[in-house]
């Protein structure tokens, strides 16, 4: 393992020292240790954002259709992959099954449920 010596703003090791002492962490050296490694994930990230922009594969998002429509596609594959992950077939598109007088639509705030009066 290499060794760098850091000298610390004062307000960063304030923080550090604070942290210590409450208990969230061992020591300074874990805390920098720690924050060393998130950055490097992020720059990780960030290059692979990078070659997926490059090669084509983003969406733009320039209005709020946009955005509801990829959120309801996200939402789908994340029920699909649960359900299969569960054993379980959700129906498709155009269920035929009748509400209760009263009731609403499920929606992605939450199951069906009484309309407010």
């Amino acid at each position: 393992m290499g060794v760098i010596q850091v000298k610390l703003p004062d307000e960063l090791q304030e923080i550090i020292d604070r942290q210590v002492a409450e208990g969230r962490i061992g020591s300074g050296a874990e805390s920098l240790v720690e924050a060393a490694r998130r950055y490097a994930e992020d720059l990780d990230l960030e290059d692979e954002f990078i070659a997926d922009a490059e090669a084509g594969r983003y969406r733009t998002i320039a209005t709020p259709g946009d955005a509801e429509a990829y959120h309801e596609h996200v939402m789908t594959r994340l029920r699909t992959r649960l359900d299969a992950e569960n054993g379980y077939s959700r129906p498709q598109a155009g269920w035929d099954v009748p509400l209760r007088e009263g009731w609403s639509l499920p929606s992605r705030h939450g199951p069906a449920c009484p309309q407010r009066r």
